[in-house]
């Protein structure tokens, strides 16, 4: 039998689906990760096990070089549930300055080792925003060294860090123990792959001057997108 509730929840289930659109980059339909994270002690007690696995002590030293026999790269991000889903979300800012303050640690863990292992490496800091959960520890050696230098953007003038905003003395976070640079975070779109954008986005973003073409030797003409920025630190 017909019920008329069930088409006015049906009408509301596809309302519900056309708003969870992602008007960043793709126009496939996504859950939102908003759910009420529960049982933070668990998930502070998960991050300091994710920090103490990516720190190395001496005896570990030969595992370390190892690492790199078959890559030039490793790096230590936010590999903790909720923030990793598929559909990403940012931690609370009291949760951001620890995990802050855990890449600062293994930061001087690792460039301890490196500097007694390469002359020349490539170990940095990054924190991005809006999109802090892909916020992770950076270290490469030999190609990747002038590929991680090449992948951010720059400002024509410099900006100073939030250090008032980061940094929490309570916990033993001082950013000021670093020195911190602001970068742009760019996208690159090739002419097919903009045919999966919505055309308002692409407008919003030339408006806005946070789009621009550009010309690439091997991929012919490029749509570059500033879809955020990033904090890149070191000592």
């Amino acid at each position: 039998m017909y019920n008329s509730r069930n088409k006015t929840k049906v009408k509301q289930y596809f309302s519900y689906m056309k708003s969870l659109k992602k008007d960043c980059s793709t126009k496939f339909y996504t859950y939102p990760n908003k759910k009420k994270i529960r049982n933070w002690p668990t998930l502070i007690k998960r991050l300091n096990e994710l920090k103490e696995d990516y720190l190395f002590v001496s005896d570990d030293v030969k595992y370390f070089k190892q690492y790199f026999h078959d890559r030039n790269y490793m790096h230590m991000d936010l590999m903790i549930d909720p923030f990793n889903r598929y559909t990403k979300r940012n931690p609370p800012i009291w949760y951001k300055k620890l995990w802050i303050k855990a890449l600062m640690e293994v930061y001087e863990n690792w460039n301890d080792i490196a500097k007694n292992l390469w002359e020349e490496y490539y170990l940095k800091i990054w924190i991005f925003e809006p999109h802090f959960h892909e916020s992770q520890l950076v270290l490469g050696i030999k190609d990747r060294i002038e590929r991680y230098q090449k992948l951010f953007g720059d400002y024509e003038t410099p900006i100073i860090f939030p250090h008032n905003h980061y940094t929490d003395l309570d916990i033993g976070l001082d950013t000021q123990n670093f020195i911190w640079e602001k970068r742009t975070e760019l996208d690159s779109w090739d002419k097919d792959d903009l045919l999966r954008l919505p055309k308002k986005y692409i407008k919003r973003k030339f408006d806005t001057g946070h789009a621009w073409e550009i010309e690439d030797k091997s991929m012919g003409k490029l749509t570059v997108f500033h879809v955020g920025d990033v904090w890149v630190g070191s000592q």
